[in-house]
């Protein structure tokens, strides 16, 4: 497996006071933010309508028009994309538009 450097950029307070809680746990810090990072980065993707759709037809389109202007493709989404879900405000537009979209 590849593995890539990341950055965080964190407040120095908060900082100081994670290394001290998790040091007298015996925790490393650099180790424990590396494996919540990657469980993370593992995580399905959360859209919201303020989202942008990052696959398909749809792709760079705003999730609030996709909703609105294709009730169709979204019902394919729910049925189909597995590496994402919706938020409760995707699902309540959709409710109030089409008396909602069928997963």
């Amino acid at each position: 497996m590849r593995q890539r450097k990341v950055t965080i950029r964190i407040d120095a307070k908060l900082f100081k006071e994670a290394t001290a809680i998790l040091g007298e746990r015996g925790v490393d810090l650099e180790a424990y933010l590396g494996l919540h990072v990657r469980a993370l980065a593992r995580s399905k993707q959360l859209l919201t309508l303020r989202d942008k759709f990052t696959f398909g037809k749809y792709g760079g389109e705003l999730v609030e028009n996709v909703v609105r202007g294709d009730p169709r493709y979204m019902s394919w989404a729910l049925a189909n994309v597995t590496w994402t879900r919706f938020g409760p405000d995707v699902m309540a537009l959709a409710d109030e538009l089409d008396g909602g979209i069928e997963p």
